[in-house]
């Protein structure tokens, strides 16, 4: 039987992690107060805040999915383009969503800094995208990149459900896929903001069309 003292520290040590948990979203809100944009209904439905994927978790996300070559990564919201660089240089093809336009500089002053064919497997929409880009894109990926809060993810799920084919992998960085349960998942320090792991079940007659063609 364990020690009482292991208990009480196996006990602290849940507690510590639920503070971390709930500061770090304190953090995250706080940058959508401060930006003054609401995660609600927008033009491109997955409006948030820029909080950048750390590299460590963008290599733990390539290693979650076991992106290849053979793959079409989607990173709706794809900030600076980071997510989309690593996926390159794996051998993989690309694809990003990014509306802010500063974001978008950033992106395209990184993307040009990596070698050529690396470059030539990247797509990059900006805010001019319209939503049928986006369908397109999710009909031929094979893993989507999710780093955004709670109403952005419902918001793009019933899309993505219709538009994604059967076994398309998703990682969801810090917040769940709506309702779906994942595969299986990875602890990002210390599980604080976790990577999670979903496999699409694919379009059903049984919902709405979402995805025209």
């Amino acid at each position: 039987a364990d020690h009482p003292s292991e208990k009480l520290k196996a006990r602290a040590r849940k507690l510590i992690l639920a503070a971390k948990r709930a500061e770090f979203r304190r953090r995250v809100l706080a940058v959508v107060k401060k930006s003054g944009q609401k995660d609600t209904k927008s033009k491109f439905l997955f409006e948030s805040p820029f909080v950048p994927t750390c590299h460590d978790a963008v290599s733990m996300f390539m290693d979650l999915a076991k992106v290849s070559k053979d793959d079409t990564v989607c990173d709706i919201g794809c900030g600076d383009g980071r997510v989309l660089i690593a996926a390159a240089k794996i051998g993989a093809k690309a694809i990003g969503f990014e509306k802010k336009s500063k974001l978008i500089a950033r992106a395209l002053e990184s993307i040009s800094k990596i070698p050529k064919e690396q470059q030539e497997r990247i797509q990059f929409y900006s805010e001019s995208a319209e939503g049928k880009k986006l369908q397109d894109s999710l009909k031929v990926a094979t893993v989507v990149f999710l780093f955004l809060l709670p109403n952005a993810i419902r918001s793009l799920l019933p899309i993505m459900t219709e538009c994604c084919r059967k076994g398309t992998r998703v990682v969801t960085y810090t917040f769940k896929l709506g309702e779906l349960t994942p595969v299986t998942s990875v602890d990002y320090k210390s599980n604080i903001t976790p990577l999670r792991l979903y496999s699409m079940p694919g379009p059903s007659i049984n919902r709405g069309n979402e995805c025209t063609d």
